[in-house]
């Protein structure tokens, strides 16, 4: 998105964060959404924040690791090693039962 996008590059972390809180109340099934907003607020180490709104984009997609390792990395940063290797060990069981039932739909 650009202009959260250019609101980053101006330092505007804030306002940036508020943008796409907006994108997500106006398509609430984009992920991606979620990861950038989680990626901003681990940033400014607000870790409550980002830690729900890296769950709001793994409650809509399995299929990217990105929301698993960056919530772990959120995990990590507060000391929390055992919640961090209990995403990376979901990370790996969700991937393995999504190619499971892709290679089952291809059959």
């Amino acid at each position: 998105m650009d202009q959260a996008d250019q609101l980053v590059a101006n330092k505007q972390i804030n306002e940036a964060v508020l943008l796409y809180q907006h994108c997500i109340q106006q398509n609430p099934n984009e992920p991606v959404f979620y990861i950038n907003q989680a990626a901003l607020l681990r940033g400014q180490e607000q870790y409550v924040l980002a830690e729900r709104a890296y769950g709001g984009a793994l409650r809509l997609s399995f299929e990217s690791f990105w929301p698993y390792i960056r919530l772990a990395r959120v995990y990590a940063a507060q000391e929390n090693f055992d919640d961090a290797k209990d995403v990376t060990r979901l990370m790996r069981s969700e991937q393995d039962s999504l190619a499971d039932l892709q290679a089952t739909v291809a059959r």
